[in-house]
């Protein structure tokens, strides 16, 4: 199989990166800017041990796949049930406009875990603690290895690279009430994401999912848009390759619907390559480098 013509379209988080790297990292630099904000010390490591739990769940929630497995869960379903619906109602005015809400937007977080500490934050400070979390993440999660020979590779063959990269969820909030600007979000996404070409990995664009988000069909329809536009010539979606980690996120859609030539999943957690009709499991991204 030769992809030397084609368009890649690359996952980043867990794909690319190891964003689990920043989590801790990230922790710790929220718990700071709130000491510095005059939150009590032992106040603000109780609001970011909250903070954590709230990820946690919201990680579970979205992995699960068998209900008897939430037994093994402190707080179990109905705690996650609970906290899906204290983000619904600090974005229900969102939800109004947008019909769809940002279930990980980490201003929400961060409110719903001060709430409960009893600490009224205002606007300033959750930017603050918010953009210490995301800059946090930014300086540790760094790409893997692998990404960088990968795309050194693609780079030297000017094949043409944009990432396909979820939204941050950045919310603005002010007079007590959260309110979505997807420009807002999606620039405040792509500065992070630049700071990549830093880090040895060569795109073309960015593309975040703001408004639409994966796995809608509009997001990965916007990313076809992008590289439409600046590849200045009509893209046949089968000349199209898209890499990421989640079957049911970042491949089901662009192949069962779009019909893109060909979807690689990264599962570092098989012992060897298959293909299975348009989709190959690697282990490695720098076995795609063979394909080329």
């Amino acid at each position: 199989m030769n992809l030397k013509n084609k368009i890649f379209l690359f996952d980043v988080n867990h794909t690319l990166i190891n964003t689990a790297m920043g989590h801790l990292h990230a922790m710790r630099s929220m718990e700071q800017k709130l000491i510095e904000a005059k939150v009590e010390k032992d106040k603000a490591n109780k609001i970011i041990k909250h903070v954590h739990y709230i990820t946690s769940l919201m990680i579970v929630g979205f992995l699960m796949v068998n209900e008897d497995e939430w037994d093994d869960v402190p707080g179990g379903r109905e705690a996650y049930k609970e906290l899906i619906s204290k983000i619904h109602i600090h974005q229900k005015l969102i939800y109004k406009k947008w019909g769809f809400i940002k279930k990980w937007s980490r201003e929400v977080f961060l409110k719903i875990a001060a709430d409960l500490m009893g600490i009224n934050l205002n606007s300033k400070i959750i930017k603050i603690v918010v953009d210490a979390h995301w800059n946090a993440i930014t300086e540790k999660a760094k790409p893997f290895s692998s990404a960088k020979i990968l795309f050194k590779e693609l780079k030297k063959r000017n094949i043409p690279v944009y990432l396909l990269t979820s939204s941050d969820g950045r919310l603005l909030f002010k007079n007590e009430t959260f309110f979505y600007d997807p420009s807002y979000s999606e620039q405040s996404k792509k500065k992070r994401m630049e700071q990549l070409r830093k880090d040895g990995l060569y795109f073309d664009d960015i593309i975040v999912g703001d408004p639409e988000d994966k796995p809608s069909k509009d997001f990965f329809l916007k990313g076809i848009s992008i590289a439409h536009r600046a590849s200045r010539r009509n893209i046949n979606p089968k000349d199209m390759v898209i890499v990421g980690n989640s079957y049911e996120d970042d491949l089901d859609v662009p192949i069962n619907e779009l019909g893109f030539g060909l979807g690689i999943l990264v599962d570092k957690s098989i012992s060897r390559s298959h293909m299975s009709k348009n989709i190959i499991e690697l282990n490695d991204l720098r076995k795609i480098i063979n394909l080329l």
